[in-house]
């Protein structure tokens, strides 16, 4: 009928509506407006399913408590960065239990790993536990006692590289950053076969977080067209090569190598049962796969029942024995 056909085009131009204040409130808060806007959920952002292709989705946030089990902050966000929510959730948990001071510690995954939390963690007192992505320095050939001298070449092959699969089917492996050594002394980078990279140019880039410093180090185009890692070390394009340094890189270095001992491997080894299992308890046990409400505001309250939820059951578990 007419009325039903209004009805229906009222409600599409209501989803519309939704959908541009949307847009007009990323703008102003100065984020950049995704590609497509949900019209189920304008809140919500379209990302990958885990079971394969895309869709409307949300990103539940949990900070689990090592000792006890129990999640002592949560939060949802509509993007899938959530490495960018690290500090804040470490401030959460100091003001939801009044602490005087943050938590000491912080087990968190890989993509938590950057040198802006880094910076922000330690301004606070915190210290970050995450996989390195940086090679092993134990294990890293690169990291001799004489920078100036080339990497023995028996020791090349166990250089850091990455190999890359292109569209055409082929595949190159090219040395990685981490092939190449950073001396502070002389402000350089020096190359596995003893070449210093000096620095050439300084930027300000714009990155989550703030502005960060980058430097660019490069070494002579004439070393580079004869050195026997030539083919392993350039691109098909490239005469030279250049290494990015970007600010609180430091950080990131003194991390990996505090990251390589037993000790910082055996309390890091906590984060795979104690913050992985409230996700698997709430999926398999409450049947929690996905969010039944719509709208930011109440996935956050259908997200805090869940967590609540659980909390309470850890709980009963944990007194259970008394």
């Amino acid at each position: 009928t007419i009325a039903k056909q209004l009805a229906k085009i009222q409600r599409q131009m209501a989803a519309l509506d939704a959908a541009l204040a949307e847009i007009e409130r990323v703008k102003a808060a100065g984020e950049t407006v995704p590609t497509h806007i949900p019209l189920t959920d304008p809140q919500a952002r379209v990302t990958p399913n885990k079971d394969g292709g895309f869709a409307p989705n949300y990103t539940p946030l949990a900070t689990v408590d090592v000792a006890s089990g129990l999640i002592v902050s949560c939060e949802v966000i509509a993007m899938t960065n959530e490495e960018h929510h690290l500090v804040s959730q470490v401030e959460a948990v100091q003001q939801n239990f009044g602490l005087a001071q943050p938590p000491s510690e912080v087990l968190a995954d890989t993509r938590s790993l950057t040198g802006v939390n880094l910076h922000a963690l330690q301004q606070r007192g915190v210290t970050l536990f995450a996989p390195s992505k940086q090679a092993d320095p134990k294990a890293n050939p690169a990291r001799r006692a004489d920078l100036s001298q080339p990497v023995p070449e028996g020791q090349r092959d166990q250089l850091p590289s990455k190999t890359t699969k292109h569209k055409d089917g082929t595949q190159t492996t090219q040395l990685t950053k981490d092939a190449f050594v950073y001396d502070k002394a002389s402000d350089c980078y020096w190359c596995p076969h003893g070449q210093a990279l000096k620095s050439r140019t300084t930027t300000q880039e714009k990155q989550v977080g703030g502005t960060l410093t980058c430097t660019r180090y490069a070494a002579p185009a004439s070393a580079c067209a004869s050195c026997p890692l030539r083919a392993k070390c350039l691109s098909a394009k490239a005469d030279h090569r250049e290494i990015s340094r970007y600010q609180h890189d430091d950080l990131i270095e003194a991390h990996s190598q505090r990251m390589a001992t037993p000790e910082a491997k055996q309390k890091y080894a906590a984060r795979k049962y104690r913050g992985e299992r409230p996700f698997a308890h709430i999926k398999q046990h409450f049947g929690a796969r996905q969010f039944l409400l719509r709208g930011l505001k109440k996935v956050r309250l259908e997200w805090s029942w869940l967590v609540t939820a659980f909390n309470l059951r850890t709980l009963l578990t944990l007194l259970q024995p008394r």
